[in-house]
């Protein structure tokens, strides 16, 4: 298997554009998919850049449903992709974030998915490839000391006001490839430590081989991120980390130090799996 970044805040190759968003490409025996498409500002350029057939994945996944994950996927239909897209049940409830001036603004995705093959999951994972599976992590299984700190997440309750959005929406893969275990990440909302925790009890894996993606670790203070790292360090055993999109240098910096392969996963940038 093989892992493309597609799009990325960074860069890893002359020619190729970024943008505040995610998207990649994994590549199986047995088919690719798409995890997430970015804003759509970059991803036709970078799909053409490298030599990317738009409509080459059998099918989509969107880890979560904020805008700079979910909005290219209007784009890439309109490219020529026809293939499902898988998301949680939850993916189009209202998503808002506190802006500096203390305004509410909608940060979800306005996607026109009439007429689109649209397959929700909603607590277990589902097999979608041979061998690759879509995680989620139900709320009660998260652990709160390890969810990314981001009070500026907000959704709107009922009867008016909103509340700290728990982004129950959030998804990863897990990969079973020729070098091992591995999970995509879109941000990790769910807390990275919690999504490794939820894949090796449902899958029983000891170790990982890549753990590779958004991890939304860039609001959190130096001492929370040490006490992460630490506890990542203890409990799993990961042989490489790709942060990338909303970890955050600091963050990566902390995961360097614990961990001997830390590499950041700019747009262009691919692995074997």
């Amino acid at each position: 298997m093989r892992l493309r970044v597609l799009v990325d805040q960074m860069v890893g190759k002359d020619g190729l554009l970024g943008e505040a968003g995610w998207s990649a490409l994994l590549e199986t025996p047995r088919g690719c998919l798409i995890l997430d498409a970015g804003m759509g500002r970059v991803l036709e350029h970078n799909l053409r850049f490298l030599g990317i057939d738009p409509a080459k994945p059998d099918l989509g996944v969107l880890s979560h449903g904020h805008n700079d994950h979910a909005r290219g996927f209007g784009l890439l239909y309109e490219m020529g992709f026809r293939g499902p897209l898988w998301m949680h049940a939850q993916a189009g409830s209202g998503h808002f974030a506190v802006t500096r001036g203390g305004e509410k603004q909608f940060v979800g995705a306005d996607l026109n998915l009439e007429h689109r093959d649209v397959r929700t999951l909603d607590r277990e994972p589902v097999e979608v490839l041979p061998r690759v599976w879509i995680l989620p992590v139900p709320l009660e299984e998260r652990e709160a000391r390890w969810v990314p700190p981001d009070a500026n997440l907000v959704r709107p309750v009922a009867g008016g006001g909103f509340e700290q959005d728990p982004m129950e929406d959030d998804l990863s893969l897990v990969v079973e490839g020729e070098e091992g275990w591995s999970v995509i990440l879109g941000c990790a909302h769910a807390g990275v430590a919690n999504i490794l925790e939820a894949a090796t009890k449902r899958f029983g894996m000891d170790r990982f081989h890549t753990v590779v993606g958004g991890m939304h670790l860039s609001h959190g203070s130096v001492s929370w991120l040490e006490a992460l790292a630490d506890h990542l360090a203890k409990r799993f055993r990961v042989e490489r980390w790709l942060p990338g999109h909303c970890t955050g240098f600091q963050a990566a910096l902390v995961l360097a130090s614990r961990f001997d392969r830390v590499d950041w996963a700019a747009a262009g940038h691919r692995w074997d799996l």
